[in-house]
């Protein structure tokens, strides 16, 4: 994003190889997209999120997306009148993200995460996380038969990692900064692939 240089979404990069800055997906389609996006996933309302909305997803190999999915559809949007008056709101919504299967809105991206991991020739995902994103891609990497390996800090709640442990996940406990957490977990990764 800070110099511009253009990536193929074809290999797997976690930073622009050129200056070592944050990537940013943009997508290049028609102005006139919303309306059709529309239409089509009215059309496929009841189906999963990555069923759904697979058109406009990084996705090269749909029929990898049954080895992922956990049956994760869209979640409602909740009326709370209350605290919108208490606010000053008319009408205010909350996302009812609890009824995913990992009951957290990571399970809205962990199964793109995962299906990547797959099309890539990935056979282990990694990440740092000390509660919901691990056990949301701990869950999908089970079902994709992916080893998980979740990076900690030495402070974490063992009650927010007892759902990737469930899943099989190891746990990588790292008393110390965050800093030297994401040292660790960067050279594991380059270093195994994960």
């Amino acid at each position: 994003e800070k110099c511009g240089s253009a990536h193929s979404p074809s290999h797997m990069l976690y930073q622009c190889e050129k200056c070592g800055g944050f990537l940013k997906v943009i997508y290049d389609y028609p102005h006139s997209i919303g309306e059709d996006l529309k239409s089509e996933a009215d059309a496929k309302k009841g189906a999963t999120i990555m069923e759904r909305w697979k058109s406009v997803l990084p996705i090269d190999q749909e029929e990898l997306i049954d080895r992922v999915t956990l049956g994760e559809k869209e979640t409602p949007l909740l009326k709370v009148p209350r605290l919108g008056e208490k606010l000053g709101l008319n009408r205010l919504f909350v996302k009812c993200e609890h009824l995913f299967p990992t009951a957290s809105l990571k399970d809205r991206s962990m199964p793109l995460v995962v299906l990547k991991a797959l099309e890539y020739g990935g056979d282990t995902v990694s990440i740092v996380s000390s509660g919901n994103a691990a056990a949301s891609l701990s869950a999908y990497a089970a079902k994709a038969g992916l080893k998980t390996v979740i990076f900690v800090r030495g402070g974490a709640s063992p009650s927010k990692l007892v759902k990737a442990a469930i899943c099989g996940a190891i746990l990588v406990r790292v008393d110390g900064h965050l800093s030297q957490l994401n040292d660790i977990f960067i050279k594991m990764r380059d270093t195994y692939g994960w």
